[in-house]
């Protein structure tokens, strides 16, 4: 383990400041005070629910593990702010298409290479799952995704997407029944709070 998953959450989603800057520098949108307030309240709020679980004694690369999870976020930057643009051109719903088509290609391409087309033989329960997974939590969430972003812009979208950690902690409460602690109720109050300073915005 080269990180912890709180660590991990915390540094990828400094995305959002990546994709603020992008658009500032490379497109010439200035950063509203709006946002920056929305962009501090928020991560303060990741900061908060996740800090109080980083484990050192289990990281044994924070360097390296800390490098590939900021990477991943630049990256992720990156798409959305490509994606702010293309959607503009050929519409959201085309976009995700397309985008979809150019992840699984590949992604099967080197199923078939790793293991062979092997699609038979497992549980049925694996069928259902897998099939659940694809629709509810893959293709409909990008399908939102690009739609959020034609209508509220990449920058205000990437501060909106701070609320998934946040779900988690909710869900795992909830419905794994694990405890929550006072830091991630007050996190969940301050991620939810910048929130919906970019929802009040839009009005």
């Amino acid at each position: 383990v080269y990180i912890t998953a709180s660590l991990e959450r915390i540094l990828l989603f400094i995305y959002p400041s990546f994709v603020l800057m992008m658009n500032a520098v490379g497109f010439g949108r200035r950063v509203t005070r709006l946002q920056l307030i929305a962009l501090s309240l928020t991560y303060a709020g990741i900061l908060l629910a996740f800090w109080g679980n980083i484990e050192s004694s289990v990281q044994k690369n924070v360097v390296l593990g800390s490098f590939w999870v900021i990477l991943s976020g630049l990256v992720y930057a990156i798409y959305l702010v490509g994606s702010d643009r293309v959607i503009g051109w050929i519409g959201s719903q085309r976009y995700t298409c397309y985008a979809m088509m150019a992840a699984t290609v590949p992604t099967v391409l080197h199923c078939i290479v790793q293991n062979g087309l092997q699609l038979t033989g497992y549980p049925t329960p694996v069928y259902f799952l897998g099939f659940g997974m694809a629709i509810f939590v893959t293709v409909i969430p990008t399908f939102m995704i690009a739609e959020g972003i034609k209508r509220v812009g990449s920058g205000n979208a990437s501060i909106i997407a701070s609320v998934g950690p946040i779900f988690t902690i909710v869900l795992s409460t909830t419905v794994l029944h694990e405890t929550i602690s006072y830091a991630q109720i007050a996190g969940t109050c301050f991620v939810l709070a910048g929130v919906f300073l970019i929802g009040w915005r839009g009005k």
